[in-house]
């Protein structure tokens, strides 16, 4: 029996008697009172939802999903993929560019070794252009200058009348020599009694080319000849 004389105090504060909450659940009586067909009926509405085709079709609407696990690690994949592919192309070019830097380097090699053979064969056909000469001999060292600037000796070509050997001073001077005192680039043994005739692979002088006559081969030498030891003397240069 429900005590109809027992006030309670509601949600919004007001005083109510129980009798008057009782009679609003009593409305609700299928729920308020257990109802086994009711309670079987919900058991069996909310077991649908764990059948196992409805959990597959959940599943399939999940893995139909772009942002999936397994759709993401195939992204991933992917992804990786690729930058390992941009990874070897740029390998590929850094090598491909190595490649070409040194063909580039060998071309530039050839280059230069084409230019120092082409300077070589301009020296080697080269010819004289000029010939300093002397008929005779003076009695003295015939010190000559040739050519006052840089130029090129091509030959020496003569005859030693004298009975011994005689020696040709070459020297890289733009002046006559100083006997005995200027250090000569070449020095020549002339046979005695016989003609001579040297040549010289475009032989340069940087200053300019000069000669002299002496009997001793020393470069301090200052013996002179005597008149016409040396005859037809000629010196070819450019």
């Amino acid at each position: 029996m429900v005590d109809t004389t027992l006030a309670v105090i509601d949600g919004n504060g007001d005083a109510q008697s129980l009798a008057a909450i009782d009679g609003g659940v009593s409305g609700l009586t299928p729920y308020h009172a257990e109802d086994p067909a009711q309670r079987t009926a919900l058991l069996a509405a909310f077991a649908g939802l764990g059948t196992q085709a409805t959990l597959a079709a959940i599943l399939a609407k999940l893995l139909a999903a772009p942002s999936t696990e397994a759709k993401q690690d195939t992204l991933i994949g992917h992804v990786d993929g690729l930058e390992t592919l941009v990874g070897a192309t740029n390998a590929l070019l850094t090598t491909q560019n190595g490649y070409l830097d040194g063909i580039e380097g060998l071309l530039t090699t050839a280059n230069g070794y084409q230019d120092g053979i082409e300077a070589l064969l301009t020296t080697l056909t080269r010819q004289p252009t000029t010939t300093s000469r002397i008929a005779s001999a003076a009695a003295s060292t015939n010190a000559t200058s040739a050519k006052t600037s840089a130029g090129t000796l091509f030959f020496a070509t003569g005859y030693n009348a004298a009975a011994s050997v005689r020696y040709l001073k070459i020297y890289n001077k733009a002046s006559a020599p100083t006997v005995g005192t200027d250090v000569p680039v070449l020095t020549l043994a002339i046979p005695a009694s016989a003609g001579f005739a040297f040549d010289f692979p475009a032989m340069s002088f940087a200053t300019g080319i000069a000669y002299a006559l002496t009997t001793g081969a020393a470069d301090s030498d200052t013996g002179a000849l005597t008149l016409a030891d040396i005859v037809g003397l000629n010196i070819g240069y450019a």
